[in-house]
């Protein structure tokens, strides 16, 4: 299944370039754009590669990292058909970046034990930092949303790719990211995306009411953290923003 790869990285930053180059594995082109992921993520489909492969700004993929997440689409058999995989973006000290974790899929116990017996961990929503992407969600799903901000695209993208094709986390394949770790407290942005991917159609079944669920959670762990009239305001901000009809996706 592996084809051409393309990687597509959000940086023209030396250190990123200089660990694309020394992957034992090389990609077939190398595609690096300053702009959004929108952006990024056109420019690199232009290649006409089989998969992309998006590397967040401040992200250092390891020399294997790409070697390994093809060599994990040499058996999935029984595996929903993987149009998406993830690589463990850790921080300098080895720890799970927490920008970059992905979320399970909390409602398919089934693919969750699947992945699991091939050394891999099953995804339903991903977050920027590497990602190996096939070109055929991306004929159907398109680029990220250009309206979306301050870390929701990447959440709302993925939900998409992910409804109908499979995504997956190989532990095998590493990157380092050594960018502070975003504050916890949820601008008032990202509360506006977040409640209109609620509303958007890249949910099956009750997932809606989980990502829901999830937001409220975030939600009152920025209360309990910074119990401040402005924490309510920014918060009812987004909210309301979320809910109107100019922005519902």
């Amino acid at each position: 299944m592996p084809g051409a790869v393309c990687a597509v990285v959000r940086s023209s930053q030396p250190a990123a370039l200089t660990a694309i180059a020394a992957q034992t594995r090389k990609p077939d082109a190398v595609v690096a754009h300053d702009g959004s992921w929108h952006g990024a993520v056109a420019a690199g489909a232009a290649d006409g590669a089989d998969w992309l492969w998006l590397l967040e700004a401040g992200v250092t993929p390891q020399p294997q990292a790409l070697e390994r997440l093809l060599a994990s689409l040499a058996d999935l058999a029984d595996l929903r058909q993987p149009v998406l995989l993830a690589s463990k973006v850790t921080t300098p000290s080895g720890q799970l970046h927490p920008d970059s974790a992905p979320w399970i899929p909390l409602l398919d116990r089934a693919s969750v034990i699947a992945a699991a017996r091939r050394h891999l961990a099953s995804i339903r929503l991903a977050r920027w930092g590497s990602l190996l992407v096939h070109r055929g969600a991306l004929a159907l799903h398109g680029p990220p949303r250009e309206d979306y901000a301050d870390g929701a695209d990447d959440l709302e993208w993925t939900a998409r790719l992910l409804r109908d094709g499979g995504g997956y986390l190989v532990p095998g394949s590493v990157a380092v990211r050594d960018t502070p770790v975003r504050a916890p407290a949820l601008s008032s942005r990202e509360v506006r995306d977040r409640v209109r991917m609620v509303r958007s159609d890249g949910w099956v079944g009750p997932e809606p009411a989980w990502f829901a669920l999830m937001l409220g959670v975030d939600a009152l762990g920025d209360l309990r953290t910074t119990p401040h009239p402005r924490t309510v305001r920014r918060l009812l901000r987004g909210v309301s923003s979320g809910l109107s009809r100019r922005s519902a996706a």
